[in-house]
């Protein structure tokens, strides 16, 4: 049995795939990425590491509202606005995430978060407004 403590090829190569990605990837997306590289790595030995890095945290894992899980090699910092009639999404650029979690536990290393805000969006509430009137 191979101890899980190594960093065996086929970790470092799921590892280096995920840290070398310019955005979050799907265990999915990692795995047609390995095949790519490496057609013999099969897909529960790429699932089995890249639950392994997450568990160390070498990798960060964020389950999305559709519970798909995303893999990132960097931090990690969302914050997005949800309208909750129509559904639309906005990136809040007002905030910054990190900063702020930075300031607010100086003695944490924070490494991923997301925030959701929801509410109503202008066009639904001229929307809701024009209904009621």
């Amino acid at each position: 049995m191979i101890s899980s403590s190594r960093h065996t090829k086929q970790r470092q190569l799921v590892l280096w795939i995920v840290k070398s990605a310019a955005a979050g990837l799907t265990a999915e997306q990692v795995f047609t990425r390995v095949q790519q590289l490496q057609p013999t790595i099969g897909q529960a030995t790429v699932y089995r590491n890249l639950k392994l890095l997450g568990d160390r945290g070498e990798v960060v894992v964020v389950e999305g509202d559709d519970g798909i899980r995303q893999y990132f090699g960097h931090a990690f910092h969302e914050q997005t606005f949800r309208c909750q009639r129509c559904g639309r999404r906005s990136v809040l650029k007002h905030i910054d995430l990190a900063v702020w979690l930075q300031r607010a536990w100086p003695r944490q290393h924070v490494f991923a978060s997301r925030l959701l805000v929801q509410g109503l969006c202008r066009d639904c509430q001229r929307q809701l407004k024009r209904s009621l009137a």
